[in-house]
């Protein structure tokens, strides 16, 4: 570092015919010695690449392009499972359908993805045992962490080397960071695992009790279980194309998720979309195979979300609700509730 460093100020940076790119799988060392070096280095960076994963729309043609014809609700499940990472997606053979394909590159011994998830953290981060203790904490609770709970799942004491490696889960697209609304008192910042492979991997890969055997265990209830729960974090990845469905695109708002617990009962909204025109809108997020119905139980619980969201936070704002659902809703008696649908098409977009 010390020659990098002398190299570039003594005589690169008064040239003008020289660019340097540096790139690599050692995110944490780039991190801490070039991106946040506080030595000779210092400030001068002229631009940092963040290489984003495909969206829906990109995996899409990605997989066109090689030849496959999934349809697009095999698509979503397949970037539930691997994000849209273009290194995964090529390993995908024509010849197999998708639950085959996992199968083999991911639960055969000598898979090619059998052994991604150690070999991943590794060459990423230093000390990666201790990355892998944050996200594995982190897979517990799909709406995330606040700081003194990780403290409290890993062990990992409270300091810089802590906060360094938030920082380097974050930039590195494993992890968000954002504040959950509670009225009345400060808004604590949570960490949230949004990395599908990762949560993949500790739902399945990692599991004893659990095997991924190909098509059998899409028919059983851990399958819809998971792809609830992991639909939810798709929709969060995409919802710039539900604000675009929505016409509020330009609309200037944060996104967040609110659960309560208290005397009342408990209430959860998967995502809300606090919109600076004076509108809120409280998204209900389902996974389903076919058009999803509201029945009177369910209308029940949609009301208690909406008459909690209210009491509990005070809030003056219109409210809207919104299904973010893959195939639609099923017009019925206790559809009207529903202001917005958004379907999986929307989001390939």
């Amino acid at each position: 570092m010390a020659a990098l460093e002398h190299f570039w100020n003594a005589w690169a940076s008064a040239r003008h015919d020289i660019v340097l790119i540096v790139c690599g799988s050692a995110t944490s060392w780039m991190m801490d010695k070039l991106i946040n070096n506080h030595g000779g280095l210092h400030n001068r960076l002229t631009q940092r690449i963040f290489l984003a994963p495909f969206n829906l729309l990109e995996c899409e043609a990605f997989l066109q392009r090689k030849g496959f014809f999934f349809s697009r609700y095999e698509i979503a499940v397949c970037y539930m499972i691997m994000g849209g990472i273009p290194y995964y997606l090529d390993m995908l053979e024509t010849r197999m359908s998708l639950a085959q394909n996992i199968d083999y590159l991911l639960f055969r011994p000598s898979g090619a993805l059998s052994g991604e998830f150690n070999n991943l953290y590794s060459a990423l981060f230093v000390n990666s045992d201790d990355y892998v203790a944050i996200v594995h904490s982190l897979s517990t609770r799909r709406a995330g962490l606040t700081r003194n709970e990780i403290i409290a799942a890993t062990g990992i004491a409270s300091g810089n080397a802590l906060t360094t490696m938030l920082r380097n889960l974050e930039a590195c697209g494993f992890i968000r960071a954002y504040r959950q609304f509670k009225a009345g008192r400060g808004n604590d910042i949570v960490y949230q695992l949004i990395d599908f492979f990762t949560l993949f991997y500790f739902r399945f890969m990692n599991s004893r009790d659990v095997v991924w055997q190909c098509e059998a265990l899409q028919s059983k209830a851990e399958f819809y279980m998971w792809a609830g729960l992991t639909f939810e974090l798709l929709v969060l990845h995409h919802v710039r194309l539900i604000k675009r469905k929505l016409s509020i695109e330009g609309v200037l708002s944060r996104e967040y998720t609110w659960r309560c617990v208290d005397a009342a009962g408990g209430a959860q909204v998967d995502l809300v979309i606090d919109r600076a025109d004076n509108t809120v809108n409280l998204c209900e997020i389902k996974f389903s195979i076919n058009t999803f119905e509201i029945d009177k139980a369910y209308e029940a619980n949609l009301r208690n979300k909406l008459a909690q969201f209210m009491r509990l936070t005070a809030m003056k704002k219109s409210l809207q609700l919104t299904l973010v659902t893959t195939y639609g809703v099923s017009p019925g008696i206790y559809s009207g509730l529903v202001s917005n649908q958004v379907t999986l098409d929307d989001l390939f977009a």
